[in-house]
């Protein structure tokens, strides 16, 4: 279970010396019920993160509008189109990695790239890579840079980008 919620008191001692956290679920009776019916008495695993906003349906699909248009005018499908944006305005790591895992390691990212190569003391083979993270790993202001900059390259190459700032429908 999954919920916004904002840390409400400071910890409270209670009898028993076991300290007590108190959250603020919001006007929502139906999460507390559910916490309580479903967890109550049982051993849970908490993570708290600082609460994001995910960006909106509309936003991802006028940043696929674009992708459709931009890789029409170039002559690109679709996902070569999306790989390229995501290498010139997106999220990456630089990493060191064998050279012998590669193949697997390109399994846990949306695209890998070979920047450079090592041999270490003891001549194993190293390779460093960019990892680029899928646009769905991407909070509000790395969507917003990424589609700013799929659009500056829209406009770069003379395609009409005046339907965004319509008001837009579920097309």
């Amino acid at each position: 279970m999954e919920f916004k919620a904002k840390l409400e008191d400071i910890p409270l001692k209670v009898k028993d010396g076991h300290y007590v956290l108190s959250f603020n679920l919001g006007d929502n009776p139906h999460i507390a019920y559910d916490v309580y019916e479903q967890y109550m008495n049982a051993p849970v695993k908490v993570e708290i993160k600082k609460y994001k906003e995910k960006r909106s349906d509309e936003a991802n699909r006028m940043f696929w509008k674009c992708i459709s248009l931009l890789a029409d005018a170039m002559q690109m499908d679709n996902w070569e189109m999306y790989l390229r944006e995501i290498k010139r305005y997106g999220k990456y790591t630089s990493l060191f990695i064998r050279k012998d895992a590669l193949e697997d390691f390109k399994k846990l990212w949306r695209e890998v790239e070979i920047v450079g190569e090592k041999i270490d003391q003891e001549g194993i083979e190293y390779l460093e890579v960019l990892c680029f993270y899928g646009s769905s790993k991407y909070d509000t202001k790395e969507f917003s840079r990424l589609l700013s900059g799929v659009i500056d390259d829209m406009k770069e190459i003379g395609l009409d980008t005046e339907f965004l700032d319509k008001p837009h429908n579920n097309e």
